[in-house]
């Protein structure tokens, strides 16, 4: 509450007249105090200030009586303006420190668990009152209580937006976050009031916003194989903290050395490569074995190749035998596998 009093008298001298405004902290009531200091015409000298203690109850009384009170000990010529104000604390200036924690995440097949089981490196919360970005909180999994973030907000309706990942290469600008090396990606986004009656405890559940493609080699390693690379037409490497959905698509070629110990074996070479997914879509991929020199072995290309949210696209097939066909199964859940041959 705020109450405004203007109060005019014709007056013999010019004067000026300072009121001020005051706040006892040591009592729980609020209360508004009027200083009036009177400094005559080419005079640097103030008198001593009157001061009136304003209670809230009868305020708007004692108000008068105090002002009246002042303006009679003033003597002035023109009509000059007295103003007081009175002011109660405002609850939307009131903040709230809020832990968020997580529950427990399928990270693979029929397995649940903490974010560390998961082997999550970082966690993002973002806070946004309307459109607007207030505050960004990040963890790593080697700070001290990973996996529960604490935060103090202002009063207010709030959007708090989780990312939870173990990518690599992270970069952050404006709520967004981009990976050099995508990888197991989850997100969660809660409304909240934020009141001083909010429970300061609250419980997110996360939802896996990423999508995972599996490339199977069934036949034998040669001895030349030093490197695969897998590339992708369409695919996303970042994310929109505030929608969950996934950042522009643009090409990406994916490389993974193979160590020696794989040359000569059957069906154990699988590579694997993540991306943030929305909406489902197909793209377009090749895999290219190359040797120590950097020529290619051999090389596949995979037409129309589904990729989903919280789904693993599975192809395998032959690589340097080249037999015409290469196997692919799609799965509806991160449990199971979109699996295919070539």
């Amino acid at each position: 509450m705020k109450i405004l009093i203007k109060l005019q008298r014709s007056l013999t001298h010019k004067c000026k007249c300072d009121v001020k405004e005051g706040i006892d902290d040591d009592e729980k009531t609020y209360h508004g105090y009027v200083y009036i200091k009177r400094k005559d015409k080419g005079s640097d000298v103030c008198s001593p200030p009157l001061k009136y203690k304003l209670s809230k109850t009868n305020t708007m009384k004692k108000l008068l009586m105090a002002m009246a009170a002042a303006v009679m000990l003033l003597s002035c010529g023109e009509e000059e303006m007295l103003t007081a104000k009175v002011n109660e604390p405002k609850d939307s200036l009131q903040e709230k420190t809020i832990t968020f924690t997580f529950g427990e995440i399928s990270y693979k097949a029929m397995t649940r668990g903490t974010l560390a089981d998961a082997s999550i490196t970082d966690l993002w919360l973002f806070d946004y009152m309307g459109e607007e970005l207030k505050q960004t909180i990040h963890q790593s999994s080697t700070d001290d209580g990973f996996g529960s973030v604490a935060v103090t907000a202002d009063t207010g309706d709030h959007s708090f937006c989780f990312v939870a990942s173990r990518g690599t290469g992270s970069a952050v600008s404006d709520g967004v976050i981009t990976w050099e090396k995508p990888s197991d990606t989850f997100w969660a986004k809660t409304t909240l009031t934020v009141t001083p009656q909010t429970a300061t405890a609250q419980s997110v559940e996360l939802q896996r916003v990423a999508t995972k493609l599996k490339i199977t080699i069934t036949d034998e390693v040669p001895a030349t194989l030093s490197k695969l690379t897998i590339t992708a037409d369409t695919w996303h490497s970042g994310i929109n903290a505030m929608t969950g959905e996934p950042t522009a698509a643009t090409a990406r070629t994916s490389t993974i050395n193979v160590p020696a110990s794989y040359v000569g074996t059957t069906g154990q070479l699988i590579a694997s490569i993540f991306g943030i997914c929305g909406d489902d879509y197909t793209t377009d991929v090749s895999v290219t074995a190359i040797d120590a020199n950097s020529q290619t072995i051999a090389t596949v290309a995979l037409d129309d190749v589904p990729m989903k949210r919280n789904t693993t696209t599975s192809y395998s097939g032959p690589l340097f035998t080249r037999q015409p066909t290469f196997s692919m199964t799609v799965a509806d859940s991160w449990e199971e596998d979109i699996e295919d041959t070539w």
